[in-house]
């Protein structure tokens, strides 16, 4: 499989035919040694890693633009929060709303006009949504994932590495697929964002896209 910065999974959900499944994010622990039930769900869903990477990550960097006193109170802060996460027991809707609610927290100490959000799809006849996470340094990740309900076709889209143009984040594959590079716009607009792509068809496959217009949340 490829290791770029962008990875697609194009499936059929019926379990008809899929393509080989791109490498689970890592979260801030060991899923080796998980034991708790939030750790367990946490590790079994490739959104919630995703997030609880990206919040690691975010942490980390927002800590280092902090004074010495005030990286104490961001560290208890965190420590709370963990604690009301660690509380939803297996419970994946509380994790996950819980994780980009404190993700759009964080970024929000970096930037108060933070594009950190949550969106869901808003293209008839699909659905689906998109996390993205600004950081320190105009950089941001991005995770899409959404189904065709009419083919019942899938995709996921892991972008790391966007890079941040006032309302617009752009990824640029590095490597070629048909001899061609996928780039993805995401602009942000009033109550959603559009996203573009250009010569990605190859990673979705014929039935399943990521295009389209998204409503915040």
């Amino acid at each position: 499989m490829r290791q770029t910065g962008l990875a697609l999974v194009f499936a059929f959900l019926l379990g008809l035919a899929a393509a080989p499944a791109c490498a689970q994010p890592v979260p801030s622990f060991e899923c080796a040694k998980a034991r708790s039930a939030t750790e367990k769900t946490i590790c079994d869903d490739f959104s919630l890693s995703w997030q609880d990477q990206q919040l690691n990550r975010l942490y980390g960097d927002v800590r280092q633009l902090l004074a010495e006193s005030a990286r104490t109170a961001l560290r208890d802060e965190q420590r709370a929060w963990v604690g009301k996460r660690n509380a939803c027991g297996g419970n994946g809707d509380c994790i996950g709303q819980l994780s980009r609610q404190r993700l759009q927290a964080l970024s929000a100490q970096v930037n108060p006009r933070t594009l950190t959000g949550s969106f869901s799809y808003a293209e008839k006849g699909l659905a689906g949504d998109m996390t993205l996470v600004e950081f320190p340094g105009k950089r941001a990740s991005g995770y899409i994932a959404t189904v065709n309900t009419s083919t019942t076709h899938s995709c996921t889209v892991d972008m790391a590495g966007l890079t941040v143009d006032g309302q617009t984040l752009t990824w640029n594959d590095p490597e070629e697929s048909d001899g061609q590079h996928c780039r993805v716009d995401i602009t942000i607009g009033p109550g959603g964002a559009v996203v573009a792509a250009n010569t990605c068809r190859s990673w979705c496959g014929m039935s399943g896209t990521f295009e389209g217009r998204y409503k915040r949340r």
